[in-house]
Protein backbone atom coordinates (compact mmCIF):
# COMPACT_ATOMS: atom_id res chain seq x y z
CA UNK A 1 0.00 0.00 0.00
CA UNK A 2 1.43 3.17 -1.02
CA UNK A 3 1.27 6.40 1.34
CA UNK A 4 0.74 9.75 -0.44
CA UNK A 5 3.32 12.21 0.49
CA UNK A 6 2.63 15.64 -0.98
CA UNK A 7 5.88 16.85 -2.00
CA UNK A 8 6.61 20.06 -4.07
CA UNK A 9 7.92 19.74 -7.13
CA UNK A 10 11.33 20.89 -6.35
CA UNK A 11 11.49 18.26 -3.46
CA UNK A 12 10.85 15.26 -6.30
CA UNK A 13 13.48 16.58 -8.47
CA UNK A 14 15.59 16.41 -5.26
CA UNK A 15 14.92 13.49 -4.36
CA UNK A 16 15.41 12.00 -7.98
CA UNK A 17 18.65 13.50 -8.02
CA UNK A 18 19.75 11.52 -4.47
CA UNK A 19 18.36 8.64 -6.47
CA UNK A 20 16.19 7.22 -3.73
CA UNK A 21 13.61 6.69 -6.57
CA UNK A 22 11.87 3.07 -6.64
CA UNK A 23 11.48 3.53 -10.67
CA UNK A 24 12.00 6.77 -12.99
CA UNK A 25 8.86 7.62 -15.33
CA UNK A 26 9.05 6.23 -18.82
CA UNK A 27 9.44 8.34 -21.54
CA UNK A 28 6.31 9.82 -23.08
CA UNK A 29 4.80 7.60 -26.15
CA UNK A 30 3.46 9.89 -29.32
CA UNK A 31 1.50 9.20 -31.95
CA UNK A 32 3.21 9.45 -35.47
CA UNK A 33 1.76 12.31 -37.13
CA UNK A 34 -1.50 12.79 -35.06
CA UNK A 35 -3.81 14.75 -35.99
CA UNK A 36 -4.00 18.01 -33.36
CA UNK A 37 -7.57 16.81 -32.11
CA UNK A 38 -6.15 13.92 -30.69
CA UNK A 39 -2.49 14.60 -29.84
CA UNK A 40 -1.76 13.96 -26.15
CA UNK A 41 -1.79 16.98 -23.24
CA UNK A 42 1.99 17.49 -23.61
CA UNK A 43 1.90 17.82 -19.75
CA UNK A 44 -1.18 17.90 -17.31
CA UNK A 45 -2.48 21.90 -17.17
CA UNK A 46 -0.85 22.60 -13.75
CA UNK A 47 0.35 19.44 -12.93
CA UNK A 48 3.35 18.52 -10.32
CA UNK A 49 4.80 15.87 -9.63
CA UNK A 50 4.16 13.41 -6.54
CA UNK A 51 5.56 10.81 -4.19
CA UNK A 52 4.30 7.86 -2.60
CA UNK A 53 6.24 5.73 -0.07
CA UNK A 54 5.69 2.32 -0.99
CA UNK A 55 6.34 -0.75 1.02
CA UNK A 56 7.19 -1.33 4.97
CA UNK A 57 10.78 -1.38 7.10
CA UNK A 58 13.58 -1.82 5.15
CA UNK A 59 12.41 -2.40 1.36
CA UNK A 60 10.42 1.01 1.48
CA UNK A 61 10.72 2.73 -1.42
CA UNK A 62 9.55 6.16 -3.50
CA UNK A 63 7.50 5.94 -6.20
CA UNK A 64 6.95 9.34 -7.95
CA UNK A 65 3.59 10.22 -9.91
CA UNK A 66 3.27 12.71 -12.97
CA UNK A 67 0.66 14.20 -11.01
CA UNK A 68 -1.36 14.03 -7.26
CA UNK A 69 -3.34 11.32 -8.59
CA UNK A 70 -1.35 7.96 -7.61
CA UNK A 71 -4.74 5.70 -8.00
CA UNK A 72 -7.17 5.41 -10.90
CA UNK A 73 -10.45 3.50 -10.56
CA UNK A 74 -12.08 2.64 -13.91
CA UNK A 75 -16.04 1.24 -13.40
CA UNK A 76 -17.24 -0.67 -16.03
CA UNK A 77 -20.96 -0.57 -16.29
CA UNK A 78 -23.09 -2.69 -19.35
CA UNK A 79 -24.74 -1.47 -22.52
CA UNK A 80 -25.43 2.06 -23.06
CA UNK A 81 -25.63 5.07 -25.21
CA UNK A 82 -25.03 8.73 -24.76
CA UNK A 83 -28.41 9.30 -26.05
CA UNK A 84 -29.97 6.35 -24.16
CA UNK A 85 -29.32 7.44 -20.91
CA UNK A 86 -29.44 11.13 -21.00
CA UNK A 87 -32.06 12.31 -23.56
CA UNK A 88 -34.70 12.39 -20.93
CA UNK A 89 -32.79 15.73 -19.73
CA UNK A 90 -32.72 17.30 -23.12
CA UNK A 91 -34.41 20.27 -22.71
CA UNK A 92 -33.23 20.97 -19.17
CA UNK A 93 -30.52 23.77 -18.11
CA UNK A 94 -27.06 22.48 -18.13
CA UNK A 95 -25.11 23.37 -14.72
CA UNK A 96 -22.64 24.90 -17.92
CA UNK A 97 -24.63 26.92 -19.44
CA UNK A 98 -27.09 25.78 -22.22
CA UNK A 99 -29.34 22.87 -21.89
CA UNK A 100 -28.23 19.21 -21.57
CA UNK A 101 -28.82 18.80 -25.34
CA UNK A 102 -26.60 21.19 -26.39
CA UNK A 103 -23.46 20.45 -23.58
CA UNK A 104 -24.14 16.48 -24.17
CA UNK A 105 -24.50 16.65 -28.12
CA UNK A 106 -27.91 14.68 -27.02
CA UNK A 107 -30.42 13.31 -29.93
CA UNK A 108 -34.27 15.42 -29.56
CA UNK A 109 -36.47 12.67 -28.28
CA UNK A 110 -38.99 14.61 -30.11
CA UNK A 111 -37.60 15.14 -33.47
CA UNK A 112 -39.77 12.98 -36.41
CA UNK A 113 -37.06 11.21 -38.05
CA UNK A 114 -36.77 9.30 -35.07
CA UNK A 115 -38.60 9.89 -32.23
CA UNK A 116 -37.56 8.28 -29.16
CA UNK A 117 -39.74 6.73 -26.89
CA UNK A 118 -38.88 5.91 -22.61
CA UNK A 119 -37.66 2.44 -21.34
CA UNK A 120 -36.58 1.58 -17.90
CA UNK A 121 -33.47 0.74 -17.26
CA UNK A 122 -34.82 -2.77 -16.53
CA UNK A 123 -36.38 -2.65 -19.94
CA UNK A 124 -38.11 -6.17 -20.79
CA UNK A 125 -36.67 -6.58 -23.89
CA UNK A 126 -32.51 -6.51 -24.86
CA UNK A 127 -31.82 -5.32 -28.24
CA UNK A 128 -29.32 -7.81 -30.44
CA UNK A 129 -25.97 -6.23 -29.99
CA UNK A 130 -23.65 -8.71 -31.35
CA UNK A 131 -21.65 -7.35 -34.51
CA UNK A 132 -22.31 -8.90 -37.35
CA UNK A 133 -25.90 -8.53 -36.91
CA UNK A 134 -26.74 -5.67 -35.38
CA UNK A 135 -23.76 -3.41 -35.52
CA UNK A 136 -23.02 -3.76 -39.20
CA UNK A 137 -26.73 -3.12 -39.71
CA UNK A 138 -27.08 -0.07 -37.33
CA UNK A 139 -23.95 1.44 -38.72
CA UNK A 140 -25.67 1.85 -42.09
CA UNK A 141 -28.88 3.64 -40.47
CA UNK A 142 -30.93 0.08 -40.46
CA UNK A 143 -32.25 0.22 -37.28
CA UNK A 144 -35.65 -0.71 -38.10
CA UNK A 145 -33.87 -4.15 -39.17
CA UNK A 146 -32.86 -4.75 -35.05
CA UNK A 147 -34.21 -7.66 -33.40
CA UNK A 148 -34.41 -8.38 -29.48
CA UNK A 149 -33.79 -10.62 -26.98
CA UNK A 150 -36.32 -11.69 -24.04
CA UNK A 151 -36.15 -14.25 -22.14
CA UNK A 152 -39.31 -15.53 -20.95
CA UNK A 153 -41.96 -14.31 -23.27
CA UNK A 154 -42.28 -12.82 -26.66
CA UNK A 155 -41.05 -9.70 -26.94
CA UNK A 156 -43.25 -6.60 -26.03
CA UNK A 157 -44.76 -4.54 -29.41
CA UNK A 158 -43.06 -1.60 -28.51
CA UNK A 159 -39.77 -2.74 -28.24
CA UNK A 160 -37.35 -0.63 -30.13
CA UNK A 161 -34.15 0.54 -30.10
CA UNK A 162 -34.81 4.39 -30.35
CA UNK A 163 -34.96 4.48 -26.62
CA UNK A 164 -34.12 6.68 -23.72
CA UNK A 165 -33.78 6.04 -20.30
CA UNK A 166 -36.83 8.36 -18.06
CA UNK A 167 -34.98 11.03 -15.40
CA UNK A 168 -36.56 9.16 -12.47
CA UNK A 169 -34.38 6.63 -12.70
CA UNK A 170 -31.05 8.40 -14.02
CA UNK A 171 -30.70 10.87 -11.24
CA UNK A 172 -27.54 9.80 -9.80
CA UNK A 173 -25.94 10.01 -13.29
CA UNK A 174 -26.98 13.41 -13.74
CA UNK A 175 -25.34 14.20 -10.31
CA UNK A 176 -21.71 12.86 -11.43
CA UNK A 177 -22.26 14.73 -15.24
CA UNK A 178 -23.21 17.80 -13.34
CA UNK A 179 -20.40 18.03 -10.38
CA UNK A 180 -17.49 16.31 -12.33
CA UNK A 181 -16.69 16.10 -15.82
CA UNK A 182 -18.41 14.39 -18.89
CA UNK A 183 -16.44 12.78 -22.50
CA UNK A 184 -19.30 13.56 -25.01
CA UNK A 185 -18.28 12.27 -28.03
CA UNK A 186 -16.61 8.94 -26.72
CA UNK A 187 -17.28 6.26 -29.29
CA UNK A 188 -16.49 2.10 -28.05
CA UNK A 189 -13.12 1.31 -29.11
CA UNK A 190 -14.68 -1.56 -31.01
CA UNK A 191 -18.04 -2.45 -32.83
CA UNK A 192 -18.61 -5.37 -30.85
CA UNK A 193 -20.50 -6.86 -27.64
CA UNK A 194 -18.72 -7.42 -23.94
CA UNK A 195 -16.42 -9.93 -24.55
CA UNK A 196 -14.05 -7.69 -27.18
CA UNK A 197 -15.24 -4.68 -25.47
CA UNK A 198 -13.71 -5.57 -21.78
CA UNK A 199 -10.68 -6.66 -23.35
CA UNK A 200 -10.01 -3.55 -25.00
CA UNK A 201 -10.53 -1.59 -21.64
CA UNK A 202 -7.12 -3.37 -20.46
CA UNK A 203 -5.14 -4.01 -23.53
CA UNK A 204 -6.42 -1.68 -26.07
CA UNK A 205 -7.04 -4.20 -28.76
CA UNK A 206 -8.54 -7.88 -28.43
CA UNK A 207 -6.32 -9.38 -30.80
CA UNK A 208 -4.73 -8.79 -34.12
CA UNK A 209 -1.89 -6.24 -33.29
CA UNK A 210 1.53 -7.34 -33.93
CA UNK A 211 2.64 -9.30 -30.67
CA UNK A 212 -1.25 -10.83 -29.82
CA UNK A 213 -1.27 -14.05 -30.15
CA UNK A 214 -4.20 -14.06 -32.66
CA UNK A 215 -2.90 -11.84 -35.07
CA UNK A 216 -3.87 -10.38 -37.73
CA UNK A 217 -7.46 -11.59 -35.87
CA UNK A 218 -9.35 -9.87 -33.79
CA UNK A 219 -11.74 -11.41 -31.89
CA UNK A 220 -15.38 -9.76 -32.43
CA UNK A 221 -18.03 -11.52 -30.57
CA UNK A 222 -19.02 -13.19 -27.18
CA UNK A 223 -17.37 -17.03 -26.46
CA UNK A 224 -19.71 -19.84 -27.01
CA UNK A 225 -20.83 -20.48 -30.06
CA UNK A 226 -20.97 -19.27 -33.90
CA UNK A 227 -23.51 -17.09 -33.65
CA UNK A 228 -23.61 -14.90 -30.45
CA UNK A 229 -26.40 -12.85 -29.84
CA UNK A 230 -27.14 -10.69 -27.21
CA UNK A 231 -29.30 -13.41 -25.10
CA UNK A 232 -26.17 -14.76 -24.38
CA UNK A 233 -24.87 -11.90 -21.57
CA UNK A 234 -28.08 -12.59 -20.58
CA UNK A 235 -28.47 -16.31 -19.81
CA UNK A 236 -24.95 -16.04 -18.52
CA UNK A 237 -25.24 -14.44 -16.18
CA UNK A 238 -28.47 -15.93 -14.63
CA UNK A 239 -29.57 -19.46 -14.52
CA UNK A 240 -32.62 -19.70 -16.84
CA UNK A 241 -31.46 -23.15 -18.78
CA UNK A 242 -28.43 -21.66 -20.81
CA UNK A 243 -27.89 -23.45 -24.16
CA UNK A 244 -25.10 -25.94 -24.38
CA UNK A 245 -22.77 -23.56 -25.92
CA UNK A 246 -23.70 -21.01 -23.14
CA UNK A 247 -22.16 -23.93 -21.00
CA UNK A 248 -19.70 -24.79 -22.56
CA UNK A 249 -18.05 -20.95 -22.04
CA UNK A 250 -18.70 -20.30 -18.62
CA UNK A 251 -14.98 -20.04 -16.63
CA UNK A 252 -13.57 -21.79 -19.92
CA UNK A 253 -12.03 -18.71 -21.41
CA UNK A 254 -8.43 -20.45 -21.79
CA UNK A 255 -7.06 -23.43 -21.94
CA UNK A 256 -9.83 -25.01 -23.58
CA UNK A 257 -9.98 -25.53 -27.17
CA UNK A 258 -13.54 -26.26 -27.81
CA UNK A 259 -14.41 -22.93 -26.80
CA UNK A 260 -15.16 -21.00 -29.86
CA UNK A 261 -16.12 -17.17 -31.11
CA UNK A 262 -16.20 -15.27 -34.20
CA UNK A 263 -13.07 -12.97 -34.97
CA UNK A 264 -12.41 -10.71 -38.01
CA UNK A 265 -9.19 -10.42 -40.00
CA UNK A 266 -7.96 -6.67 -39.54
CA UNK A 267 -5.71 -7.43 -42.46
CA UNK A 268 -9.16 -7.80 -44.70
CA UNK A 269 -11.78 -4.49 -45.54
CA UNK A 270 -14.85 -3.38 -43.86
CA UNK A 271 -16.89 -5.78 -46.42
CA UNK A 272 -15.31 -8.65 -46.53
CA UNK A 273 -14.94 -8.97 -42.65
CA UNK A 274 -19.04 -9.31 -42.60
CA UNK A 275 -18.26 -12.74 -43.37
CA UNK A 276 -17.57 -15.39 -40.95
CA UNK A 277 -13.69 -15.30 -40.77
CA UNK A 278 -11.38 -18.07 -38.74
CA UNK A 279 -13.16 -18.98 -34.93
CA UNK A 280 -10.42 -19.40 -31.94
CA UNK A 281 -10.37 -19.93 -28.46
CA UNK A 282 -11.60 -17.10 -26.65
CA UNK A 283 -8.10 -16.33 -24.92
CA UNK A 284 -5.31 -14.30 -26.07
CA UNK A 285 -1.84 -13.10 -25.24
CA UNK A 286 -0.90 -9.25 -26.18
CA UNK A 287 1.86 -6.76 -27.03
CA UNK A 288 5.77 -7.70 -26.58
CA UNK A 289 6.15 -10.77 -24.31
CA UNK A 290 2.53 -10.79 -24.39
CA UNK A 291 2.41 -9.05 -21.51
CA UNK A 292 0.48 -6.57 -23.53
CA UNK A 293 -2.17 -5.38 -21.07
CA UNK A 294 -2.03 -2.53 -18.78
CA UNK A 295 -2.24 -4.64 -15.48
CA UNK A 296 0.99 -6.20 -16.54
CA UNK A 297 2.55 -3.04 -17.05
CA UNK A 298 1.37 -1.71 -13.62
CA UNK A 299 2.87 -4.93 -12.24
CA UNK A 300 6.17 -4.18 -14.08
CA UNK A 301 6.03 -0.61 -12.41
CA UNK A 302 4.89 -0.78 -8.93
CA UNK A 303 5.93 -4.49 -8.04
CA UNK A 304 4.82 -6.53 -5.41
CA UNK A 305 2.56 -7.27 -3.69
CA UNK A 306 0.82 -7.51 -6.91
CA UNK A 307 -2.33 -6.52 -5.79
CA UNK A 308 -1.29 -3.42 -4.78
CA UNK A 309 -0.12 -2.84 -8.32
CA UNK A 310 -3.58 -3.26 -10.22
CA UNK A 311 -6.85 -5.26 -8.98
CA UNK A 312 -9.80 -6.47 -10.88
CA UNK A 313 -12.75 -6.69 -8.99
CA UNK A 314 -15.44 -9.19 -10.50
CA UNK A 315 -18.60 -10.90 -9.27
CA UNK A 316 -17.70 -14.12 -10.80
CA UNK A 317 -14.80 -16.06 -12.47
CA UNK A 318 -17.61 -17.68 -14.78
CA UNK A 319 -18.68 -14.20 -16.32
CA UNK A 320 -17.75 -12.60 -19.92
CA UNK A 321 -16.65 -9.26 -18.02
CA UNK A 322 -14.14 -10.68 -16.29
CA UNK A 323 -11.34 -9.45 -19.05
CA UNK A 324 -8.07 -11.11 -17.36
CA UNK A 325 -9.36 -14.95 -17.60
CA UNK A 326 -8.99 -14.28 -21.11
CA UNK A 327 -5.40 -13.56 -21.20
CA UNK A 328 -3.70 -17.07 -20.85
CA UNK A 329 -0.53 -15.56 -18.44
CA UNK A 330 -3.04 -13.87 -16.34
CA UNK A 331 -5.64 -16.79 -16.24
CA UNK A 332 -2.56 -18.67 -15.11
CA UNK A 333 -1.17 -16.41 -12.44
CA UNK A 334 -4.91 -16.59 -10.89
CA UNK A 335 -5.14 -20.12 -11.28
CA UNK A 336 -1.87 -20.47 -9.17
CA UNK A 337 -2.91 -18.18 -6.82
CA UNK A 338 -3.17 -20.65 -3.79
CA UNK A 339 -4.66 -18.20 -1.50
CA UNK A 340 -7.07 -15.85 -3.93
CA UNK A 341 -7.71 -13.10 -1.60
CA UNK A 342 -3.82 -12.13 -2.43
CA UNK A 343 -4.73 -12.67 -6.17
CA UNK A 344 -4.83 -9.39 -8.16
CA UNK A 345 -7.94 -10.52 -9.75
CA UNK A 346 -10.52 -11.08 -7.25
CA UNK A 347 -14.02 -12.42 -6.58
CA UNK A 348 -16.17 -9.87 -4.75
CA UNK A 349 -19.69 -9.82 -5.92
CA UNK A 350 -20.91 -6.29 -5.83
CA UNK A 351 -17.75 -4.86 -4.94
CA UNK A 352 -19.10 -5.31 -0.91
CA UNK A 353 -15.13 -6.19 0.51
CA UNK A 354 -13.92 -3.03 -1.62
CA UNK A 355 -16.22 -0.97 -0.43
CA UNK A 356 -15.75 -2.43 3.11
CA UNK A 357 -12.22 -1.89 2.86
CA UNK A 358 -12.01 1.42 1.76
CA UNK A 359 -13.07 2.58 5.18
CA UNK A 360 -11.43 0.21 7.10
CA UNK A 361 -8.41 0.73 9.03
CA UNK A 362 -7.30 -2.45 8.62
CA UNK A 363 -8.68 -3.50 5.04
CA UNK A 364 -8.03 -7.56 3.90
CA UNK A 365 -6.59 -6.24 0.53
CA UNK A 366 -4.83 -2.79 0.10
CA UNK A 367 -5.94 0.11 -2.39
CA UNK A 368 -3.90 -0.90 -5.53
CA UNK A 369 -2.71 2.03 -8.53
CA UNK A 370 -4.99 0.54 -10.69
CA UNK A 371 -8.20 -1.17 -9.94
CA UNK A 372 -11.09 -2.11 -12.41
CA UNK A 373 -15.00 -2.38 -11.23
CA UNK A 374 -17.52 -4.86 -12.77
CA UNK A 375 -21.07 -5.02 -11.20
CA UNK A 376 -23.75 -8.24 -10.92
CA UNK A 377 -25.41 -8.70 -14.27
CA UNK A 378 -28.73 -6.69 -12.07
CA UNK A 379 -26.42 -3.70 -10.98
CA UNK A 380 -25.19 -3.08 -14.59
CA UNK A 381 -27.54 -1.43 -16.63
CA UNK A 382 -27.74 -4.10 -18.79
CA UNK A 383 -30.86 -4.38 -20.17
CA UNK A 384 -33.15 -7.53 -19.21
CA UNK A 385 -36.46 -9.44 -18.94
CA UNK A 386 -36.87 -9.83 -15.50
CA UNK A 387 -34.81 -6.83 -13.81
CA UNK A 388 -36.96 -3.07 -13.41
CA UNK A 389 -36.04 -1.52 -12.13
CA UNK A 390 -32.57 -1.68 -12.66
CA UNK A 391 -30.60 -1.21 -9.75
CA UNK A 392 -27.17 0.39 -11.79
CA UNK A 393 -27.49 4.00 -10.21
CA UNK A 394 -27.60 2.73 -6.51
CA UNK A 395 -24.62 0.40 -6.66
CA UNK A 396 -22.85 2.82 -9.11
CA UNK A 397 -23.75 5.79 -6.56
CA UNK A 398 -22.80 3.14 -3.49
CA UNK A 399 -19.35 2.67 -5.20
CA UNK A 400 -18.73 5.95 -6.61
CA UNK A 401 -19.31 7.36 -3.14
CA UNK A 402 -17.52 4.86 -0.58
CA UNK A 403 -14.20 6.07 -2.82
CA UNK A 404 -14.99 9.87 -2.53
CA UNK A 405 -15.46 9.62 0.69
CA UNK A 406 -12.66 7.61 1.84
CA UNK A 407 -9.25 8.66 2.64
CA UNK A 408 -7.84 7.94 -0.57
CA UNK A 409 -10.06 10.89 -2.49
CA UNK A 410 -7.11 13.39 -2.33
CA UNK A 411 -5.01 12.17 -5.10
CA UNK A 412 -7.53 9.14 -6.99
CA UNK A 413 -9.35 9.43 -10.41
CA UNK A 414 -12.69 7.70 -11.12
CA UNK A 415 -13.61 7.03 -14.49
CA UNK A 416 -17.18 5.45 -15.23
CA UNK A 417 -17.67 3.94 -18.67
CA UNK A 418 -20.91 1.93 -20.21
CA UNK A 419 -18.82 -0.78 -22.21
CA UNK A 420 -20.91 -1.22 -25.52
CA UNK A 421 -23.73 0.50 -26.83
CA UNK A 422 -26.28 -2.82 -26.38
CA UNK A 423 -27.94 -2.05 -29.85
CA UNK A 424 -29.43 0.63 -28.65
CA UNK A 425 -29.64 3.84 -31.09
CA UNK A 426 -27.03 6.89 -30.91
CA UNK A 427 -26.84 9.78 -33.43
CA UNK A 428 -23.11 9.85 -33.06
CA UNK A 429 -20.81 7.50 -34.73
CA UNK A 430 -19.57 5.35 -35.74
CA UNK A 431 -16.21 6.20 -37.61
CA UNK A 432 -12.93 4.39 -38.56
CA UNK A 433 -9.90 5.44 -36.62
CA UNK A 434 -6.93 7.04 -37.40
CA UNK A 435 -4.83 4.80 -37.04
CA UNK A 436 -5.97 4.42 -41.14
CA UNK A 437 -4.74 7.95 -41.63
CA UNK A 438 -1.69 7.87 -39.64
CA UNK A 439 -0.71 3.85 -39.63
CA UNK A 440 2.44 2.86 -37.57
CA UNK A 441 5.21 1.04 -39.25
CA UNK A 442 4.07 -2.41 -39.57
CA UNK A 443 0.29 -1.85 -38.13
CA UNK A 444 -2.62 -3.97 -39.23
CA UNK A 445 -4.44 -0.71 -38.26
CA UNK A 446 -3.13 1.08 -41.63
CA UNK A 447 -6.37 -0.87 -43.16
CA UNK A 448 -8.15 2.52 -44.63
CA UNK A 449 -10.97 0.20 -44.31
CA UNK A 450 -10.62 -0.88 -41.05
CA UNK A 451 -12.99 -3.44 -39.65
CA UNK A 452 -13.49 -3.34 -35.99
CA UNK A 453 -13.08 0.30 -34.83
CA UNK A 454 -14.72 1.91 -33.75
CA UNK A 455 -18.12 1.97 -32.55
CA UNK A 456 -20.85 3.96 -31.29
CA UNK A 457 -21.43 6.67 -28.46
CA UNK A 458 -21.17 5.48 -24.80
CA UNK A 459 -20.88 7.37 -22.13
CA UNK A 460 -17.50 8.51 -20.49
CA UNK A 461 -17.57 10.19 -16.40
CA UNK A 462 -14.26 11.36 -14.96
CA UNK A 463 -14.96 11.81 -11.11
CA UNK A 464 -11.66 13.52 -9.71
CA UNK A 465 -10.30 16.37 -7.59
CA UNK A 466 -8.73 17.83 -10.46
CA UNK A 467 -11.27 17.79 -13.28
CA UNK A 468 -11.62 21.36 -15.18
CA UNK A 469 -14.90 22.49 -13.33
CA UNK A 470 -17.84 20.92 -11.95
CA UNK A 471 -19.84 20.61 -15.27
CA UNK A 472 -17.13 20.67 -17.88
CA UNK A 473 -17.90 18.98 -21.21
CA UNK A 474 -14.89 17.20 -23.42
CA UNK A 475 -15.87 17.40 -26.67
CA UNK A 476 -13.56 15.92 -28.33
CA UNK A 477 -14.34 12.63 -30.38
CA UNK A 478 -11.98 9.62 -29.19
CA UNK A 479 -12.83 5.91 -28.39
CA UNK A 480 -12.70 4.20 -24.99
CA UNK A 481 -9.24 3.66 -24.85
CA UNK A 482 -8.81 7.15 -24.20
CA UNK A 483 -9.22 5.76 -20.41
CA UNK A 484 -5.98 3.44 -21.36
CA UNK A 485 -4.01 6.58 -22.33
CA UNK A 486 -4.80 8.66 -19.59
CA UNK A 487 -3.80 5.67 -17.49
CA UNK A 488 -0.65 5.47 -18.88
CA UNK A 489 -0.29 9.25 -18.49
CA UNK A 490 -0.99 9.24 -14.91
CA UNK A 491 0.36 6.28 -13.48
CA UNK A 492 3.91 6.43 -15.07
CA UNK A 493 3.03 3.50 -17.93
CA UNK A 494 4.66 2.73 -21.32
CA UNK A 495 2.60 3.15 -23.93
CA UNK A 496 0.54 -0.11 -25.46
CA UNK A 497 0.96 0.06 -28.46
CA UNK A 498 -2.50 -0.47 -29.21
CA UNK A 499 -5.54 1.85 -29.91
CA UNK A 500 -4.15 3.62 -26.79
CA UNK A 501 -1.84 5.44 -29.30
CA UNK A 502 -4.48 7.24 -31.55
CA UNK A 503 -6.37 8.59 -28.46
CA UNK A 504 -5.88 11.61 -26.18
CA UNK A 505 -5.38 10.84 -22.69
CA UNK A 506 -8.14 13.27 -21.47
CA UNK A 507 -6.32 16.21 -20.68
CA UNK A 508 -8.59 18.81 -21.35
CA UNK A 509 -10.60 17.00 -18.57
CA UNK A 510 -8.42 17.71 -15.74
CA UNK A 511 -6.79 20.86 -14.43
CA UNK A 512 -4.38 20.63 -11.18
CA UNK A 513 -3.37 24.51 -11.04
CA UNK A 514 -6.50 24.44 -9.09
CA UNK A 515 -6.62 23.76 -5.40
CA UNK A 516 -8.55 19.88 -5.17
CA UNK A 517 -12.10 19.99 -5.22
CA UNK A 518 -14.02 18.30 -1.79
CA UNK A 519 -15.95 15.16 -3.10
CA UNK A 520 -19.50 15.92 -3.70
CA UNK A 521 -21.43 12.91 -2.54
CA UNK A 522 -24.41 11.68 -4.62
CA UNK A 523 -27.22 11.79 -3.03
CA UNK A 524 -31.07 10.79 -2.91
CA UNK A 525 -29.95 7.03 -3.79
CA UNK A 526 -30.73 4.06 -1.57
CA UNK A 527 -28.15 1.43 -1.38
CA UNK A 528 -28.80 -1.54 -3.28
CA UNK A 529 -31.66 -3.83 -1.85
CA UNK A 530 -29.23 -6.83 -2.54
CA UNK A 531 -26.34 -8.02 -3.91
CA UNK A 532 -25.36 -10.83 -6.55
Amino acid sequence: MSKFVAFGAAAVTAVLGAALLGAALPARHTAAAAPASLSSVAHFRGARPSLAVEGTGATRHFVTFPTPIQHVVVVVMENRTVDNLFSAYYSQPFPGGGTYGSALNLWDPNDRRHPLTQNALGAPFDPRHNRYDAFVVESRGRWDLEHFSCAHYKCPKTATPYSYVPASETDAYRQLVANWAFASDTLQANEGPSWPAHQYLIAGQSGGEAGSATAPYSQAENPGGSTQYADLEVSEERDDSPSPDVLRARGRFCGQTHVTLQTIDMLEGFGQSEKNNPIVTPCDEYGANHRGTLLDEASARFGNPSNAAWQYIAHSTRSIWSAPLGVQHLYDQYQSTKNKTDASFTVDPGAQQFVADLASANPTRPFAHLTYVTPCFTQSDHPSSNVSPSQGPEWLAYVVNAIGQSKYWPNTTIVVTWDDWGGWFDHVGPLHPFPNAYPLPNSPNGNPNDPLEYGFRVPLIVISPYVTHPAYVSTGQRSQSAILRYIEDSLGLPSLGADDVYNDDLGDMFDFSHKPLPYVPITGVAKPKAFC
